[in-house]
């Protein structure tokens, strides 16, 4: 559903009842397990508010998602960096670099594909130096 969002456009989809679709299928996995794929539904709800259009965002509901998949599962280091990315939206600059800071330090002896790219996702650009 948020690859057809993404292809159609998220107002789009919205419009098309694909929201409550995906909520209904992901209240349910929560309602199930949430701790399943290292709270991979907590985490899928919380960036869902992050990338919900304005005036539907609720930054305060993605960190509350992620806060509580972190508290399962500290080692996740793809909600640190999905909650680094909240709490930099949400002005919260200090928080969101200790946050950044948890995703490129943390273990990733876990699943150590995913490890490089959250790792990836989560260094800054390199910056290009100007050619002559």
């Amino acid at each position: 559903m948020g690859n057809y969002s993404t292809a159609v456009g998220i107002l789009k989809a919205l419009g098309e009842g694909i929201e409550s679709k995906f909520n209904e299928r992901l209240d349910k996995a929560i309602s199930l397990n949430d701790d399943i794929d290292l709270a991979g539904p907590l985490l899928a709800k919380g960036r869902y508010f992050y990338e919900l259009p304005w005036p539907k965002r609720d930054l305060d509901k993605s960190k509350e998602s992620l806060e509580k998949a972190l508290k399962k599962h500290p080692e996740n280091l793809r909600a640190w960096l999905y909650l680094a990315d909240t709490q930099l939206k949400d002005g919260d600059a200090k928080k969101a670099k200790e946050s950044i800071d948890k995703a490129l330090n943390g273990s990733g002896a876990y699943d150590p594909p995913e490890t490089k790219r959250v790792k990836a996702l989560a260094r800054p650009p390199p910056t290009r130096s100007p050619t002559n």
